[in-house]
């Protein structure tokens, strides 16, 4: 791909489904079936085919009941595994991006 795209993850057949139907401009979605070392495979193959943005994509059903169909939620931060956090967006809301390693800052 050579014109800039943003990169979307999703667990899901159905959640990729879901996505594309609203057949978002310049979106490319890949699925990766819940396993975490498939999306970190996906999200460096986008980073090094041109993607200008990545974002993790799913359905979460009783996530709050106050929460209608069709809500979207932004993260405020991203915990690893092992427990370590990162700022999902700076104090002006700015999202934070991967560095040019592929990880997050």
């Amino acid at each position: 791909m050579t014109a800039p795209f943003i990169g979307v993850i999703t667990g899901s057949a159905a959640e990729a489904k879901a996505l594309a139907a609203l057949k978002p401009p310049r979106f490319v979605i890949a699925i990766s079936a819940a396993d975490s070392a498939r999306a970190h495979s996906q999200a460096a193959d986008f980073v090094a085919k041109g993607a200008n943005s990545l974002i993790s994509a799913g359905l979460c059903g009783a996530l709050d009941p106050a929460l209608g169909s069709g809500a979207i939620l932004r993260a405020a931060r991203v915990i690893d595994g092992a427990g370590n956090a990162w700022a999902a967006a700076d104090p002006a809301g700015n999202v934070t991006l991967l560095g040019s390693d592929g990880l997050l800052r």
